[in-house]
């Protein structure tokens, strides 16, 4: 065979197995090039939707809207004779919450110093705090409180999961050096139309007493757990 004419055999053939592999993509040459497909059904990843995070609620609260009278904190807590060193409120909690936050309405008289928080108590059948609190805020500067009533927040960093029960939710100073009988004191807003369904606590001359006769303002927040 003369080399021009296998130089234009073995063109030919070339240019057929080409066209065949264009007709045909499973031809010849699809075992060396051809990419593996994927098995869709055994490789398909089931989407699973988010978990919607908790978002914070209102368990309970008296607002400011009712404010008529102010209730005064005089001395670090616990006081003795003659001094009232906590106020706060007993609250339902209707399920299981993580308690997140606490607000009462506050103002200074006379620029107090120290620390304030709030505190989480069991209560009796008498509605009178008891044992020690459940858990405490973290603090706020008495002196970042003002000469006007305002919402003070108190924030719970350490967790605890409150039952569907009645609680008390009290405010109580420490650290303080100048409080000064009815000159330097913290005043807490109060109302006397008993139209919560809470009871007033404080700790007075040295124990826990509550008032039916008057309610704190107050809102408690919480996670729903």
């Amino acid at each position: 065979m003369q080399p021009k004419t296998a130089l234009v055999l073995i063109s030919t053939m070339l240019i057929g197995l080409f066209l065949f592999e264009a007709v045909h993509p499973a031809g010849f040459l699809y075992p060396y090039f051809a990419q593996p497909e994927e098995n869709t059904t055994t490789h398909r990843k089931r989407r699973v939707p988010p978990i919607p995070a908790p978002t914070e609620e209102l368990i309970d609260s008296y607002s400011e809207s009712h404010y008529t009278v102010d209730n005064y904190i005089n001395s670090n807590h616990p006081c003795g004779i003659t001094n009232r060193s906590s106020i706060g409120q007993t609250f339902t909690s209707n399920a299981s919450y993580i308690l997140t936050k606490a607000v009462f309405y506050l103002r200074t008289v006379g620029n107090p110093n120290g620390i304030l928080r709030a505190a989480l108590y069991e209560i009796n059948a008498s509605y009178y705090p008891t044992g020690n609190p459940l858990v405490t805020s973290d603090s706020v500067s008495l002196s970042s409180i003002g000469s006007s009533h305002s919402l003070i927040e108190f924030s719970f960093s350490t967790q605890y999961t409150m039952s569907a029960k009645d609680y008390a939710i009290v405010i109580f100073p420490s650290d303080n050096t100048n409080f000064n009988d009815h000159l330097v004191y913290l005043d807490v807003g109060c109302e006397t139309a008993l139209s919560h369904e809470g009871v007033y606590v404080q700790f007075i001359d040295g124990h826990w007493e509550v008032d039916t006769q008057t309610d704190t303002i107050f809102y408690v927040y919480g996670l729903g757990s």
